[in-house]
């Protein structure tokens, strides 16, 4: 075998508490579902996990790394369930499944091998309407923040909208996975990906909701605020929600950058409910089935607009920081 083949698996979906999985057959008559006391007390565990390690190492076979797809329900092949109970996990839940990986491989034949999560999003529907919307961003940018170091890779599902497993969706925000929907026009998890790929590659303070960085090659500073607000740290948003996710608390950051030029220049760019969140934009020109060619282009211009405005250090050296973040909203700070 040549040596460069990277070897490993099984891209199981989802993580469950039961038996549905156990053996060779799923059986559905098996799903166990909890109610929202009990969901975040349980063991997650990904399928055929342990039986895949076991076997490789039973044959004597290579794993270079596992893969598995996590999301923050426990229905991912039983939609019609999880919809009618609304539950989701907590905010937590990746970290938690990853960390339930890293332990299964410690205590494998195999604890070097690499960890992928190659396929993970708020919700395992191809319909859920929150994939449209606001909350997904700063979930995105939570996750990512707080699974720093814990995995080789945590790739979102998907990047459009184009995805053929269930068709392509009948309007233009119908809940599709993607970042970016069939006529271009993106959503708040691109700009949630966006604004983490601007920032350092050096940590310089990271506690929820503010993570500061620094660029090792240029050694610019880069700050992102975001407010994933208390009221869903136990449930994460799915479609149920739609109507009132807003409905939550804002935050307040207040943090001071100092040591740096005088009169130093920064970008404050804003994601909210207002600023690069094209659904109120299409609400509001009367939710087209099939939108003319200016309302496209209306709707990809505001999709992309979020609120940019500069400031600057003092004489000093010394940037003051106040913000005062509305629910969902993601702030990127970045020295120009």
């Amino acid at each position: 075998m040549d040596e460069r083949l990277r070897v490993g698996g099984p891209s199981t979906s989802n993580y469950v508490t039961d038996s549905r999985y156990e053996g060779e057959i799923y059986d559905k008559n098996k799903s166990r579902f909890w109610d929202k006391k009990n969901i975040n007390t349980k063991e997650w565990k990904s399928p055929w996990m342990e039986e895949f390690l076991y076997f490789c190492e039973k044959e004597n076979l290579p794993v270079d790394f596992v893969t598995a797809h996590p999301y923050p329900t426990d229905y991912a092949f039983d939609p019609e369930a999880g919809r009618a109970r609304g539950v989701t996990r907590y905010v937590y839940s990746t970290r938690d499944d990853i960390n339930w990986l890293r332990k299964t491989l410690a205590n494998s034949a195999y604890p070097n091998a690499e960890i992928h999560l190659t396929e993970w999003s708020t919700s395992p529907n191809s319909r859920d309407v929150m994939h449209d919307l606001l909350p997904p961003a700063a979930y995105i940018i939570k996750v990512n923040f707080d699974c720093i170091g814990f995995a080789n890779s945590l790739s979102y599902w998907t990047f459009t909208d184009i995805f053929e497993e269930k068709g392509g969706g009948e309007s233009v925000f119908h809940g599709g996975f993607g970042m970016i929907n069939y006529q271009g026009i993106v959503k708040p998890s691109f700009h949630a990906y966006s604004m983490l790929h601007r920032l350092g590659d050096e940590i310089i303070y990271y506690a929820d909701p503010l993570f500061v960085s620094r660029c090792s090659k240029t050694g610019k500073i880069v700050a992102l605020a975001f407010n994933y607000p208390v009221e869903y740290k136990q449930k994460i948003p799915e479609a149920g929600d739609a109507a009132k996710y807003m409905n939550a608390s804002s935050k307040t950051v207040n943090f001071a950058l100092t040591g740096l030029n005088p009169n130093e220049m920064f970008e404050i760019e804003t994601l909210d409910n207002n600023n690069g969140n094209a659904v109120n934009v299409y609400k509001e020109i009367g939710s087209p089935h099939s939108p003319s060619r200016e309302e496209t282009a209306l709707l990809k211009e505001q999709s992309l607009a979020t609120e940019k405005k500069i400031i600057k250090a003092d004489s000093s050296g010394k940037l003051q920081i106040d913000l005062n973040l509305s629910p969902w909203a993601c702030v990127l700070i970045s020295e120009k």
